[in-house]
């Protein structure tokens, strides 16, 4: 009894990241050799070492790669896409979830109706021209940024 006491507590505490984001199909903790299998090498790739000061124990090195349209930029050793922003038409994001997924270009009422159909979906908010939008479960967003009535682009962030 006691032990699933413990199980319980601890999946209520540190839920399973059953509903991860995806940016066409690769989830959120992506490995380099997923990324450049996925979308293939970067136009442009950049590295540098953060220095976040005298707390963190182990060098932490941020990775950029960077595509027609698309940047994803990777936390070493986490192995977690920190931070993920397209603007080209060429990329959709939810597509594990929603049919074609969700594309820059489309119009604000189809990305409107295409989340409101989604189950696992928590409630998401409007701010400006941005709506946010949460998978239950998930503390990370997803951004459409919206332009005349168009999503001019999406925005993938652990730094919201």
């Amino acid at each position: 009894m006691r032990s699933r006491l413990i199980v319980i507590l601890f999946l209520l505490v540190f839920p399973i990241n059953a509903f991860a984001q995806d940016i066409e199909g690769l989830e959120y903790q992506a490995t380099r050799d997923e990324i450049l299998s996925r979308f293939g090498n970067p136009i442009r790739y950049s590295s540098m070492e953060l220095d976040d000061g005298p707390w963190q124990p182990l060098p932490v090195v941020r990775h950029d790669y960077h595509y027609d349209g698309m940047e994803i930029v990777v936390i070493e050793g986490q192995n977690i896409i920190d931070n993920c922003t397209v603007t080209s038409k060429n990329y959709r994001v939810l597509t594990k979830y929603l049919k074609g997924g969700i594309r820059v270009g489309e119009t604000e009422n189809d990305m409107l109706n295409k989340l409101s159909g989604l189950e696992m979906a928590c409630p998401f908010r409007k701010m400006g021209n941005a709506y946010y939008f949460w998978l239950k479960y998930e503390d990370i967003p997803v951004e459409f940024h919206i332009k005349n009535g168009v999503i001019c682009k999406i925005t993938i962030s652990t730094e919201c």
